[in-house]
């Protein structure tokens, strides 16, 4: 089935795809996704392969159109995303989790890394954590 592209909030340099969503401290839901764009560049570590969006009523719509994480490098995948922590439980701090490989053009270093502000900027590679180093096996 082909991926529909008439979706509200979804922009002409976004196609959404593989969403992962988890709640904000404040309620509102952070929508994670792969950018299934189609630009094919020279260098394919130009391009934003991740996007984001906010819903503020409970994910029956999105009070942002989907927009480019500039600070996640990720190869077209999918990732996963989740709440670690949150002051409105009693928490120290708001920490969201993001895994997925961290290159631009292969499935390889798979990390952990953290956003202390809500999804809005997310940790280097030097400040999170090494799950796998290698290439993500490939089925045979």
């Amino acid at each position: 089935m082909a991926p529909r592209r008439d979706r509200p909030g979804v922009g002409p340099k976004h196609a959404p795809q593989e969403i992962s969503v988890t709640k904000l401290a404040d309620g509102r839901i952070y929508a994670a996704a792969r950018n299934d764009h189609k630009a094919a560049p020279a260098d394919p570590c130009t391009i934003h392969n991740r996007a984001f969006a906010i819903s503020s009523d409970g994910g029956a719509s999105f009070s942002t159109k989907f927009a480019v994480v500039a600070d996640l490098t990720t190869p077209r995948v999918q990732g996963s995303v989740l709440e670690m922590s949150a002051t409105t439980a009693g928490e120290a701090y708001d920490r969201l989790l993001f895994a997925g490989p961290s290159t631009c053009d292969r499935r390889k270093e798979l990390r952990v890394r953290s956003s202390f502000d809500e999804g809005g900027t997310w940790t280097s590679d030097a400040d999170s954590l090494l799950v796998w180093g290698q290439d993500a096996p490939t089925p045979t």
